[in-house]
């Protein structure tokens, strides 16, 4: 697990360069401003459930955080986003990952990233485990002019 959790750090910190680049901002901009946090790892267990139709497994939302990089049930989907107002399936990809854009980046990136809404349902035989990592909802900043700045950038 340990060296699971060192691996998908280093490819958030990836992904927050590449975005950081699309931006046209320096690579490093967005884990400057985000400071070099911790990270949190969750694995989620859905259990079957006789009346699937009546609750969620998680209610619909958007990530709070920058980024989530969720590695999915390879068995079995349960995600669902939210697209043109119908529900739509996120199916499990062998070897791949589904990278959520949060909150966090959606404020920096204006319109260019977008966040997702979504929402997990629960199945009536079948269980489902998914795994995911994403920073601390709380934003730490070395500098509030930065996020300032990045605001005014992105909305111009």
């Amino acid at each position: 697990v340990s060296n699971y959790c060192q691996e998908v750090r280093q490819l958030g910190f990836r992904l927050e360069e590449l975005i950081s680049e699309s931006l046209g901002l320096e690579k490093d901009h967005i884990r400057n401003v985000l400071g070099d946090q911790g990270q949190h790892m969750a694995v989620n267990f859905y259990p079957p459930c006789p009346q699937p139709e009546l609750t969620y497994g998680l209610p619909s939302h958007t990530d709070p955080n920058a980024l989530t990089i969720l590695l999915q049930d390879q068995l079995v989907a349960g995600l669902q986003v939210l697209k043109d107002g119908k529900w739509i399936a996120v199916n499990p990809h062998p070897d791949a990952f589904v990278i959520n854009i949060g909150d966090q980046i959606q404020v920096r990136a204006s319109s260019k990233f977008v966040q997702v809404q979504l929402h997990v349902i629960l199945r009536k035989i079948y269980e489902r485990r998914g795994l995911d990592y994403n920073k601390p909802f709380v934003i730490v900043t070395r500098d509030c002019n930065a996020i300032i700045s990045t605001y005014i950038l992105c909305t111009i």
